[in-house]
């Protein structure tokens, strides 16, 4: 569900276009986050406040307004965020990287592109829109969609092919994680007023019958819409979604254990300091703490963070009153507990330093980035790669100006 602002935004952006060159010129000076956040409606019977001041963060999102016109048009932030072409204006839903140079990202129309160290190409399309991927490594890959799973093997990225799993139950595949190649973990469901079920999926390794390498894990059985998963090692996984019709209401965070005998047992986090309100849960990770991102019934972005082993009684969360900004909140990468990324709606890029948010630069022309921002993967020298609708960013550390 996205927030009624979000759903305004695209009367904002016309009458943006057709006002003056002065007034566009005035506006792109300052966030998107501060104009469409002033013209939320208020809350409650109070009177409307006065727009707020734009901030050292929120000017950065705006870009260079006094770019000159003959200033050779620039690739990267002083965040260090680089836009890279696609080969087409792509709905791009998922990213992950080999660590060996090659990244790729799955669409919603089908397409799945592979960066190689110096372009994106599309490398094949697949039938269905397309949600998930990762891999153990160069050569082994998963993909997920409304086709449900396909593998990609080969000799070499390049010549990766990717094949459709036979799958017990026609279901989406929202979300998969693992460990190593014989550790894989694969989730998605549906959720309407009548019925909800889900189909969480189990990788240990490849059978006889391909037909029987992945295994349906009796949490499916659930009644509630199981979307992402992460956190995958052989002794334990986090699985996030939500239930309308279970009980309580909202989003549903479970965590899984090794039982010892070859499966794992269930049992549910509370984010209690949610107060009730998380409606599901786009996306988590693990640190020393557990973090999770997701939204309010009414759309609204929020954060949460906690210990890991008491995540019900200590966690703080962070919403749209931190973020001063309404829009839905859809992926989380950790590289550590005081380095946290977010990202969401319309150009949304939030980062936590362990003491605070900040809303770094990612735009590179006079007017804030406007596309949204749907999945995000980091490698082990701290590079991330964004990716949502037509855009994929690369932040390299090592361009951030005047250091990370």
């Amino acid at each position: 569900m996205r927030s009624l602002l979000a759903r305004r935004t695209p009367a904002l952006v016309t009458a943006a276009l057709v006002a003056s060159s002065v007034a566009l010129l005035a506006v792109s000076a300052c966030s998107s986050d501060v104009e469409l956040a002033a013209a939320d409606p208020p809350r409650g019977d109070a009177a409307p406040p006065d727009p707020p001041s734009p901030s050292p963060d929120a000017a950065a999102d705006g870009g260079d307004a006094g770019l000159d016109a003959d200033t050779p048009a620039r690739t990267c932030t002083d965040d260090g965020f680089c836009h890279l072409p696609l080969p087409a204006p792509l709905p791009l839903r998922g990213v992950w990287g080999d660590g060996a140079g090659a990244v790729w990202a799955v669409s919603a129309d089908g397409a799945v592109v592979r960066w190689d160290g110096a372009s994106w190409a599309t490398h094949v399309t697949l039938k269905g829109p397309l949600h998930a991927i990762w891999g153990s490594g160069p050569t082994d890959v998963w993909i997920g969609g409304e086709g449900g799973l396909f593998h990609g093997e080969g000799t070499s990225p390049d010549q990766l092919a990717f094949t459709p799993v036979a799958l017990e139950r026609a279901l989406p595949i929202t979300s998969i994680h693992g460990s190593g190649p014989d550790d894989v973990w694969a989730v998605g469901g549906r959720s309407d007023f009548d019925h909800e079920e889900s189909h969480v999926l189990h990788y240990t390794g490849p059978t006889a019958d391909p037909a029987d390498a992945w295994r349906v894990d009796p949490l499916s059985g659930r009644v509630a819409e199981l979307s992402r998963v992460w956190g995958a090692t052989p002794d334990g996984v986090w699985i996030g979604g939500t239930t309308l019709l279970g009980e309580p209401q909202g989003a549903v965070l479970v965590r899984g254990r090794a039982d010892g005998d070859g499966g794992m047992t269930f049992e549910d986090v509370p984010l209690t300091n949610t107060s009730g309100r998380f409606r599901f849960i786009t996306g988590g990770a693990v640190r020393s703490d557990l973090f999770v991102v997701g939204r309010y019934w009414s759309g609204i972005g929020a954060a949460w963070s906690g210990p890991i082993g008491d995540a019900g009684d200590a966690g703080r969360v962070w919403d749209d009153t931190t973020f001063d900004t309404y829009f839905g909140l859809n992926a989380l990468w950790a590289v550590a507990d005081d380095d946290v990324w977010i990202v969401g709606e319309l150009g949304r890029v939030r980062h936590w330093d362990g003491a605070t948010w900040t809303l770094p630069s990612v735009t590179i022309t006079k007017f804030p980035l406007a596309n949204d921002l749907h999945a995000i993967w980091g490698d082990a020298k701290g590079v991330l790669w964004i990716v949502g609708d037509g855009v994929a960013m690369r932040r390299d550390p090592a361009l951030v100006k005047g250091g990370t």
